[in-house]
């Protein structure tokens, strides 16, 4: 009975772990004098409170993978926002990097898409502050406290489509815009987990990619793992309940 209970929950760790955040996969690049934990196939941030209008602290954590072309799927939340003394900005929320590609120091050239509490905005960060807005609209909004799962999906031929909660958010923006202001990186460049002023849970990363790599073969892997805990739960209730 304990070993039969033991191998159905083993079968489901396997199947939760392809999502799982572990921390051998990732580098804190900096934690805003706060913390940053991994655990338990998630990773929990956040910076120091700031509680001066013109002071802020920010952490970011990087994928140690690059990526050029890209569907990713991450589930998060912000859990408080923590600015002290005055009313909290409205990107002071989780925020997704990517195609981020370091310079010097702190420098860097990278994509972001961030989902704040008065709507959602896409852009580019470049050298050590500046940012360039390509995006925004005031839907859909972000709930403090509420979970939501972001798709983001760069193809080949670099058109960028952003989901959240499996609503599509941005559809086939051209990386290559005759404004080049307006363009997109499209270097390698890494996956960022990041906040200002937030307090964050990332509770999944999922590399579709790995999945489209040998889809038949996860597929049917996955059936068979699905179908064997069936049986087992059907033969535990026949013959134990």
């Amino acid at each position: 009975m304990y070993i039969y209970c033991l191998f159905i929950v083993c079968l489901l760790a396997q199947i939760a772990s392809s999502n799982a955040i572990v921390e051998s996969d990732w580098e804190v690049e900096y934690d805003g004098y706060g913390y940053v934990e991994f655990g338990d196939g998630q990773v929990h941030f956040a910076p120091m409170n700031s509680t001066q209008s013109d002071e802020t602290h920010a952490v970011l954590i990087l994928s140690k993978t690059k990526y050029q072309s890209f569907d990713i799927e991450v589930t998060a939340r912000t859990d408080r926002q923590l600015r002290e003394g005055d009313d909290p900005n409205t990107w002071e929320v989780f925020w997704t990097f990517f195609n981020y590609m370091k310079t010097t120091g702190f420098e860097k050239e990278a994509n972001y898409f961030i989902l704040k509490t008065n709507g959602i905005e896409l852009g580019t960060a470049d050298k050590l502050l500046g940012q360039n807005f390509l995006v925004t609209d005031s839907q859909p909004i972000c709930k403090i406290g509420k979970d939501y799962t972001y798709r983001i999906k760069m193809s080949e031929d670099f058109l960028l489509s952003i989901w959240i909660d499996d609503t599509l958010v941005i559809d086939n923006y051209k990386a290559d815009q005759d404004d080049s202001s307006k363009s997109l990186y499209k270097h390698d460049g890494y996956f960022g987990l990041y906040t200002e002023d937030g307090e964050i849970t990332v509770k999944s990363f999922k590399d579709n990619q790995d999945d489209d790599d040998d889809d038949d073969k996860t597929s049917s892997s996955f059936k068979l793992q699905y179908s064997l805990i069936l049986f087992l739960i059907s033969y535990f209730f026949l013959n134990f309940i």
